[in-house]
């Protein structure tokens, strides 16, 4: 393992004043050298630690570094979303787009990662779901998608934004390794969700019909894809 260089030190410190200092100064081999066990960059760190002055610092001396990876397959991307430091995690993605289809050494792509964080809006995560839609299907090393990660952790926000791009027959599985009581539970959402549209609609008759049983998912995920996606419109006395 490689000595921190003066660099890392200032990095880990947030010290956006020494890291200037030191790349005045400092010649590529520097700013590129890896320390640490896993053999990051500074720009590595700064991701993982949330100092998205110094980011942007470290990229404009070397831009290059964005897509760096080590032995773990971790880009400075996976460092800023594995701690959940979103506006760190757009400006690398927007800055080279393409950072959306890497993937680690365990298989996991942006989204698995993204699914540990419950911290990352809606927003962010439709846009990474944008920027790589494949990864919604993809099995890490574990065997697990990034919906059965968000569903073992409870992550409501990443739930609810994965959710509508799967069929019934990947609900059916994501949810069928999970406890009874957190089926209920995301039921007992999807039928809030379901009640509102079909109130909207004044459909109370069919939402009685569709949510009988609460806790069946992938019922009340059926009724709600169905008003949905064919845009009915029942109107009381009709």
């Amino acid at each position: 393992m490689a000595e921190k260089t003066a660099l890392h030190e200032a990095v880990e410190e947030g010290n956006e004043a020494a890291v200037s200092s030191v790349l005045q100064t400092a010649g590529p081999a520097l700013i590129d050298a890896t320390t640490g066990a896993l053999d990051w960059t500074a720009l590595h760190f700064a991701a993982n630690q949330g100092h998205e002055g110094i980011v942007r610092q470290l990229l404009a001396h070397r831009p290059h570094l964005i897509d760096k990876t080590f032995p773990d397959g971790w880009t400075p991307l996976h460092c800023a979303l594995s701690e959940g430091h979103e506006s760190i995690a757009e400006l690398l993605l927007a800055r080279k787009p393409e950072l959306a289809f890497v993937t680690d050494a365990d298989g996991d792509t942006l989204l698995h990662t993204a699914a540990l964080q419950p911290a990352l809006s809606a927003a962010f995560l439709v846009r990474l779901l944008k920027g790589n839609p494949g990864a919604l299907r993809v099995l890490n090393e574990y065997g697990k998608t990034p919906i059965e990660i968000a569903i073992g952790i409870d992550n409501d926000v990443m739930i609810d934004v994965l959710q509508w791009h799967l069929t019934i027959d990947e609900i059916v599985h994501a949810t069928s390794t999970i406890s009874k009581k957190m089926r209920k539970k995301l039921g007992c959402k999807r039928t809030e969700q379901l009640r509102l549209v079909l109130e909207e609609q004044c459909c109370t008759d069919l939402f009685t019909t569709l949510t009988r049983d609460v806790a069946n998912t992938v019922f009340v995920y059926l009724g709600f894809q169905t008003v949905k996606n064919t845009h009915i419109h029942v109107h009381s006395g009709t």
